[in-house]
């Protein structure tokens, strides 16, 4: 039986991005996968090992993860395979693209709606997967720094 160590979170991000672009497509993917997890694998939620930490001087910091969380960068042709990896290892998993970015997010979902997934530049995907599962799929990735 898999331990909760034995499982990490990869956010995998468009290294073509500018700074702004990113952390928003890693805020919006972070959400995605935890929301993800807990309506579609409720099981796996406790995976996430939230922890609370606490200053000297009593400050709580709640809900942090206890779980590795490694952000890397990627190509679009490498995101797009690592996408496909994650959907065949059936890991909970969530991507974020162009056509979700600019306007509100009705203007977004018609976007989204009209165009054709292949012809979309992927901005990120996430996931939480079992490390011996996903290395092997993230192992010619950059870390992000």
């Amino acid at each position: 039986m898999a331990e909760p160590s034995d499982f990490k979170i990869v956010v995998a991000l468009n290294k073509d991005l500018e700074a702004g672009i990113v952390l928003n497509t890693a805020s919006h993917l972070c959400l995605g996968l935890m929301r993800r997890v807990e309506i579609e694998y409720p099981e796996n939620v406790a995976l996430f090992d939230f922890q609370k930490y606490c200053t000297g001087d009593g400050i709580e910091l709640p809900y942090i993860s206890a779980r590795s969380l490694i952000v890397l960068r990627a190509k679009n042709g490498e995101l797009r395979r690592l996408l496909q990896e994650i959907r065949i290892l059936g890991a909970p998993h969530v991507s974020f693209i162009e056509t979700m970015t600019q306007g509100d997010y009705r203007d977004q979902l018609v976007r989204t709606s009209q165009a054709q997934f292949q012809n979309i530049p992927i901005f990120g995907v996430a996931c939480l997967a079992q490390k011996a599962a996903v290395d092997p799929l993230t192992r010619r990735l950059s870390l992000w720094r």
